[in-house]
């Protein structure tokens, strides 16, 4: 669907016919066939959830070309779709850090119960009452194994299926179908000019390998943070082959894991964006620079959405579920299995579960990064910031500077 079609008229309230669906109890599954044109769909995600989610909200559009569709996230994912072409419109919902209070809250309910939805999808377990708080007929859930906190599932598809297809299968009750799983993230010219700016002042050049690094990672406690030594290592390696500038992607509570890991880089020069940067414009970065390396987290998957190189460090999270995707993407792990290997929710009952230990992570030799860097430089030497493709892939598509209608209620 061409990306100017989001501004199309599509106002006014669900047709007659569905008025008097205003669900008094929980609301129905969702039936193929059914003329939705109004739909929410419910992406309180991390960031690499909401990405993985995408697939199935081009899917839904497929379906249903005319619909209105909203979508409820976080102000933490929201730059995740803010360019996003299949979505009309996004719903800032508070996080509990920026909490309104009760009566905000109750009245963002209020007003989608106004918007008459006749279709809610959820993308989280257990956000069903979303749709009944919204007085939503028709919604689809996350197919989570009967359960799977509970008793041990013979569901190995559940466990090895990689998160994307995972959402798509809450649409399988539709009957639609999953043919492209491609994430999709697009960035506007705003966020070209914005990087392309952002780099000259800090002095990159064109003869440089801008290679991002990101050495954090909040998951699962930090247990998925390879140590930032082995990335600063690496970085000194490929800069005996190429001049090389680093640029550090991540919170600002893990500064100090950059800087450890620039200390390790010998002095190479450096810029260190964490904490200094937005979502959409580290995503405008991302989608700049040659190459990416780092743990399982955001820059690692929006990086490799974007189509820029990247080398993702994996140990306790599950390679099969949350590998990233993309045309240029290396994936690394080390010689000892974790005993925790984290999956997507349901993987495993509670009371089976194990903890890490950090073996995984120190078992992976820097020299496989190192490899799997080269490998993926040696596959063209043409990047985001000339006018070729590198490997024949093109680059970001290039929307207008245009976005879903943005609407805070809370």
């Amino acid at each position: 669907m061409p990306y100017a079609s989001i501004t199309r008229a599509v106002t006014g309230n669900p047709p007659d016919s569905t008025r008097g669906l205003r669900p008094k109890s929980a609301p129905l599954e969702a039936r193929p066939g059914e003329p939705y044109r109004n739909i929410l769909l419910t992406l309180l995600l991390p960031i690499g959830d909401t990405l993985f989610a995408t697939p199935a909200i081009r899917a839904l559009r497929g379906a249903y070309p005319q619909a209105r569709i909203s979508a409820v996230v976080f102000p933490t994912n929201r730059a995740v779709l803010e360019n996003n072409p299949h979505v009309d419109r996004l719903l800032v919902h508070a996080t509990r850090e920026s909490w309104p209070g009760g009566a905000p809250f109750l009245s963002f309910f209020a007003q989608r119960r106004r918007e008459q939805y006749d279709l809610a999808v959820h993308f989280a377990a257990y956000h069903g009452y979303y749709g009944l708080a919204c007085g939503i007929p028709r919604q689809l859930l996350l197919p989570c194994p009967w359960l799977s906190w509970l008793i041990p599932h013979a569901n190995h598809g559940w466990r090895q299926r990689h998160a994307t297809h995972t959402y798509l299968s809450i649409l399988r009750p539709l009957g639609l179908p999953a043919a492209d799983d491609r994430p999709l993230l697009e960035l506007s010219a705003d966020q070209r000019t914005f990087a392309a700016d952002y780099l000259a002042r800090h002095g990159a050049r064109e003869s440089e390998l801008l290679l991002g690094l990101h050495p954090g990672g909040s998951g699962f406690r930090g247990m998925k943070r390879w140590a930032p030594e082995g990335f600063g290592w690496v970085a000194r390696q490929l800069a005996k082959r190429r001049p090389v500038r680093l640029i550090f992607f991540g919170s600002a509570a893990e500064r100090p894991l950059a800087e450890a890991a620039a200390a390790g880089a010998g002095g190479l020069p450096a810029i260190n964006a964490c904490g200094a940067t937005t979502l959409s414009e580290t995503i405008a970065l991302l989608g700049r620079i040659d190459l990416v390396i780092g743990n399982d987290s955001a820059p690692l998957h929006l990086a490799a959405a974007l189509g820029t190189r990247a080398v993702g460090v994996y140990g306790p999270t599950n390679r099969d579920t949350f590998r990233p995707t993309g045309p240029r993407v290396r994936v690394v792990a080390g010689s000892v299995r974790c005993p925790g290997n984290y999956g997507f929710f349901g993987s495993r009952p509670i009371w089976a579960a194990r903890e890490c230990r950090g073996e995984c992570l120190a078992s992976i030799d820097p020299i496989q990064v190192l490899q799997a860097a080269e490998d993926l430089l040696a596959e063209g030497t043409t990047g985001h910031r000339s006018s070729g493709t590198a490997n024949n892939q093109p680059p970001p598509r290039q929307v207008a500077t245009r976005h879903p209608e943005l609407v805070r209620d809370s």
